[in-house]
This record gives structure tokens, C-alpha cells and sequence, in this order.
């Protein structure tokens, strides 16, 4: 939960709005590879907490994407 929590701040700082100068350089302001690991990152947790939610008597389960 706490990766998860880290991860959606990561994401939140996405969502501000960037700085003149930041607007200038015309880049992002973060690489995209590390963007798409933090998503990639996000949806498996956020689907293993599904997962412990939805069915915690089946620790095995994993629900199809």
C-alpha cells in the first residue's frame, strides 16, 4: 500500500502544471520510461489489492485483465 501510495503521488506530481522554464525546453519535465514503469507498477498493485479485496479466502486468485 505504501509503494501504491508513493506511485499515485508520482502521478499527482505529473498532473501540476509545469514551470515557465519547463514549459520552454519543450520536454516533459520526467522521462517517459520511468512514466510507463510507475503505470506499469500501479496496475499490478492496484490489481493485487483488488485481488486480496475481492476474494481474501483465495490467495491464489488473480482476476483477468
Amino acid at each position: 500500500m505504501q509503494q501504491l501510495r508513493d506511485h499515485m503521488r508520482f502521478l499527482a506530481r505529473l498532473a501540476q502544471p509545469r514551470t515557465r522554464a519547463e514549459e520552454q525546453l519543450r520536454q516533459p519535465a520526467i522521462c517517459m520510461d520511468e512514466l510507463a514503469f510507475c503505470l506499469e507498477l500501479l496496475a499490478e498493485q492496484v490489481n493485487q489489492v483488488l485481488s486480496d479485496v475481492e476474494c481474501p479466502s483465495m490467495p491464489d486468485f488473480q482476476p483477468s485483465l
